[in-house]
């Protein structure tokens, strides 16, 4: 019975989407970042996300924690101005997201890491995640809605390659929409983590079966715009369970009784 159980389980829980837990760390998504080797570079470029319902996701892990490196369009001091990875993925309720960079939430010599833009369009990104408003306690960052207004980057150079940092809320008319689950990690191994769920509600969306597939456009950078990350994914409809699920349900059930018969009448 307990076999059948868990391989009824196993078969559900790929069809009825996938939750992450908001805590900074991936090995849910599939990635582990605690090996001494994570600080090379390229490791994330290697070890790819997996499982979820459908893992969006970009690497671009051009440095490391030695040295000065190329990584465009500017450059990083170690791993400090590296935009490395950006994962997606939703289920029927929420959108997921994880970023991989080098920035702790301090920034360094001056420079602040970037929110995380969200938009339906290349070309505009109508909300966004407030990384300066993380609240560490109750892992908590704000999220808008009607965002109209973005800062450019530092160095003018940068500006056609990474822009959009920072959105204005004050003068943007930019809407709170709420507080979200977000984490903002320590450093591990050379790497922080910003890791969010966003209510589909939030976003205007449905990913119930029959729901249309959404693209979704993210973007990030850092204040000088040394480097960053463009994530093209889609919020897609979680499938409605099979058939063959609903005949192990039955089956799960009628085991059922018949183990409660047998049980009364010993």
């Amino acid at each position: 019975m307990r076999k059948i159980f868990l391989s009824l389980c196993l078969v559900i829980t790929p069809l009825i989407g996938y939750g992450y837990i908001i805590d900074g760390y991936i090995w849910d998504w599939g990635v582990d970042l605690s090996p001494t080797s994570a600080k090379i570079k390229g490791y994330l470029d290697s070890n790819l996300p997996k499982g979820g319902l459908d893992i969006d996701f970009i690497t671009e892990d051009n440095a490391d924690y030695t040295g000065n490196w190329s990584v465009g369009p500017g450059g990083s001091t170690k791993n400090y101005y590296d935009a490395e990875a950006f994962y997606f993925d939703n289920d029927a309720n929420y959108a997921y997201i994880a970023l991989i960079q080098g920035l702790s939430r301090s920034g360094y010599n001056s420079i602040d890491p970037g929110d995380i833009a969200i938009g339906f369009s290349l070309s505009s990104y109508s909300y966004g995640i407030d990384v300066s408003s993380y609240d560490q306690t109750n892992k908590k960052a704000n999220f808008y809605g009607n965002i109209k207004s973005w800062d450019s980057v530092t160095i003018s150079a940068h500006k056609p390659y990474s822009d959009p940092w920072r959105f204005k809320i004050t003068g943007g008319n930019a809407q709170l929409l709420g507080a979200i689950d977000f984490v903002y990690s320590s450093a591990q191994n050379t790497h922080y983590v910003l890791e969010a769920r966003i209510p589909l509600s939030l976003l205007g969306v449905t990913a119930t079966p029959g729901s249309p597939i959404t693209p979704i456009f993210l973007h990030w950078t850092m204040e000088c715009g040394n480097d960053f990350l463009n994530l093209s994914a889609d919020i897609n409809p979680v499938p409605e369970p099979s058939s063959l699920v609903l005949m192990l349900l039955s089956f799960l059930g009628l085991g059922g009784l018949k183990f409660l018969n047998k049980y009364l009448k010993s």
